[in-house]
Order: C-alpha cells, then sequence, then structure tokens
C-alpha cells in the first residue's frame, strides 16, 4: 500500500493522481497501519485538489493537521536546542538524517515525518556541546561513552534521551562540503549539501530513519518535486565509491523514477592499482575531514595530497 503513495507523491500527472485513486479504493481509514500512518500525510497535504470530492476529506485533513503538529514540536524542540549550542558557543550546529530531511520537505509543502532530532557539530566542539545538552535536560544513552573529553575515536555519534522520551543523536562527522545554511524557526542552523543526503539515502540503512530510502532519495531528484538546487553528480560519484548497492538503487531511479542520472556514474567502478589508490585517497581525505584535520574544498584535497599522499599510495590504509 505504502507503494502506490510512493508513486503518488513522485509520478507525474496523471499517474500520479491514478495511484492515489488507486489507494483510496483500497484503503480502510479505519485499519491503516503504521507505515501508511507515517507517509499518508507526505501525500495528502500537498495535494489538497485531490481530496476535494473525498467523502473522508475531514478524516484524512485531520491525519494531516497530527502529523504537522507533531513536527512542529520537535522543530520547535531542536530549534532550543541549536540555540543552546549556539549560546554555549558552538559556532556551526548542522542537521542530519531524518532531521534534515523534514527540513527540506517542509519547503516542498510536505510532511516527511520528523522521526529523531539528529544533528552535527564539529570534532573539536563536541566537549562544549554535550555539556550545552546536559545543562538543558538531555542525558547520554547508558550504552555510550561519555564525551566529557574529546569524541570518541571509534564513534562517529552518541544518542541522548530527554525527560519526556525524545531522543537526540549528536554527531562529529562534518560534511565534506561547505554546509548551507538554514533557518529553523528563526535559529540558524546548517543543511548538509544535496549530493550529501542522497548518497547518506543510497549508501546506508540509518538507524534513524523508518522510511524506505526511495521517499528521501526522490524528495531530492525527482522531476516532479519543487525545484531544488540541483544535484552535482560528479559530487555524488565521489561519494559513492562505486558502491554497487548504491548503484543499483540509482539505476532505480533511472529506470523507474525517471530521474536524470548520468550514464557515465552508473558504470562499475574501475579496477587496478591506480584506480583503487585514486578512491583510497579520496576516502582518508574525507575521514581527515570528519576529524577537522583537512579542508573539504579543492584547495584543501590539493594541501592534503601535498602532505599525505605517500601513505596512501605506499601503506594502502585509510584513516591512517
Amino acid at each position: 500500500m505504502t507503494g502506490l503513495l510512493l508513486r503518488a507523491l513522485y509520478m507525474p500527472e496523471p499517474e500520479a493522481r491514478a495511484n492515489w485513486r488507486e489507494w483510496r479504493e483500497r484503503a480502510d481509514l479505519d485499519r491503516l497501519d503504521s507505515a501508511v500512518l507515517r507517509v499518508l500525510p507526505m501525500v495528502a497535504r500537498g495535494r489538497p485538489e485531490w481530496l476535494q470530492d473525498d467523502p473522508a476529506a475531514a478524516i484524512l485533513l485531520g491525519l494531516c493537521r497530527r502529523a504537522w503538529t507533531q513536527n512542529q514540536l520537535r522543530f520547535h524542540l531542536l530549534a532550543r536546542t541549536a540555540a543552546a549550542l549556539r549560546e554555549a558557543g558552538v559556532e556551526q550546529v548542522s542537521l542530519t538524517g531524518s532531521t534534515a530531511f523534514a527540513l527540506l520537505s517542509s519547503r516542498n509543502k510536505s510532511l516527511r515525518p520528523l522521526e529523531t532530532l539528529e544533528l552535527l557539530v564539529s570534532r573539536a566542539e563536541v566537549p562544549a556541546a554535550y555539556h550545552a545538552l546536559a545543562a538543558a535536560g538531555w542525558k547520554l544513552s547508558r550504552e555510550y561513552p561519555s564525551p566529557h573529553a574529546a569524541a570518541p575515536d571509534h564513534l562517529q555519534a552518541v544518542w541522548l534521551e530527554d525527560a519526556r522520551g525524545e531522543r537526540l543523536q549528536l554527531g562529529w562527522r562534518q560534511p565534506a562540503s561547505a554546509p548551507n545554511p538554514a533557518d529553523l524557526l528563526h535559529t540558524r542552523v546548517y543543511l548538509p549539501p544535496n549530493e550529501e543526503l542522497l548518497a547518506e539515502a543510497l549508501l546506508t540503512a540509518r538507524e534513524s530513519c523508518e522510511l524506505d530510502w526511495r521517499w528521501d532519495a526522490l524528495s531530492l531528484t525527482s522531476p516532479s518535486q519543487a525545484p531544488l538546487p540541483a544535484v552535482q553528480w560528479p559530487h555524488v560519484a565521489i561519494l559513492l565509491d562505486g558502491n554497487e548497492a548504491a548503484l543499483a538503487r540509482l539505476r532505480e531511479l533511472r529506470d523507474k523514477w525517471n530521474v536524470a542520472v548520468p550514464a557515465a556514474l552508473l558504470r562499475p567502478a574501475s579496477s587496478g592499482f591506480l584506480h583503487e589508490r585514486v578512491r583510497a585517497i579520496r576516502r582518508d581525505h574525507a575521514w581527515h575531514v570528519a576529524r577537522g584535520s583537512a579542508r573539504s574544498s579543492a584547495t584543501g584535497l590539493a594541501a592534503y595530497c601535498a602532505r599525505r599522499w605517500w601513505r596512501v599510495f605506499l601503506r594502502g590504509s585509510d584513516a591512517s
């Protein structure tokens, strides 16, 4: 049933409306499962004309209002949390995961569920961020070590909870490229570039996201969506690094959803010593960017190569 809703949201007319009508004919609104309830507002809120002659329009709009209220409560909590971090001296608070996709979807008049709060700060600012969050009532989950002194090397994030059971992920994996400033209820936050969000949807099974990867990937690439900054496919290629599972997902976007994925991006990764070493350099550079020991720009990559190329070529080791 969610497949019909997915096609209703991301297919062009008249196919989109046909999928919506089929879903309405088959759906029992008294017995909707949690998966449908999660995504239904994403479709119904942006297509009010589809509800005009629907006898259950009041019920569907009520589900949309409830989803909007839940998102707004979390957006307000997120804005207060980001403001507390700014006041504690954390210069750049970035959103990621379901949090970033929910904010982007709201610009398209969609209602992607904001499942958990996910924030990124620089590695050096983790102790200050943790103290600010603790003062705001967030407690570290028991399974994670305390980042009082420094961010643990074997982790990229920790989970915290507040007294009401809300969960927040504090990460220190900085975006590989300069993030984009965004406004969250008059609080300045940052979003990773669309290319990194797309790579995240294509590459990972995110523990904080219950939505199928297609909902997020298509929100950035579908021709039927309101215009967003165009995805820079060469940057996506670097981030995917020839990952076969991600390339298979890109092929599906091209073949089933009419996404204009360049053919060159879908070719299998070239083999051989030189190609493998170039990919190793890119991975090693991205790792150092995340640690704050290299810059993410082209000049930063050049400076990194001048400083560390021999390690990658001679030792073949990443993150060393």
